[in-house]
């Protein structure tokens, strides 16, 4: 997940299928993020929360550990995917 410090803050979309070490990560520096796919990832509800306001679709699939989850401040978000998920 360190990794992710070294993508520019420009970045539209970002794939992290299937990617197992996104706890801690803070998607607040992305801010012209649009589409995110985390489907079949360790994201929790506070990784969640750091998803800065122009993120408009987002992939949620297979993912266990939503517990908590609060969309209410993806403000531009249009689509979202939970299938297998707690929520």
């Amino acid at each position: 997940a360190k990794e992710l410090a070294t993508l520019p803050p420009s970045v539209c979309k970002l794939n992290l299928w299937g990617c197992m070490q996104i706890a801690g990560v803070n998607f607040s520096r992305f801010a012209s993020l649009q589409e995110i796919n985390l489907n079949i990832t360790d994201v929790t509800a506070k990784e969640l929360a750091t998803l800065p306001l122009s993120v408009c679709k987002l992939e949620l699939s297979d993912c266990e550990s939503l517990a908590g989850a609060n969309f209410s401040h993806l403000a531009s978000l249009q689509e979202i995917n939970l299938d297998s998920t707690s929520v």
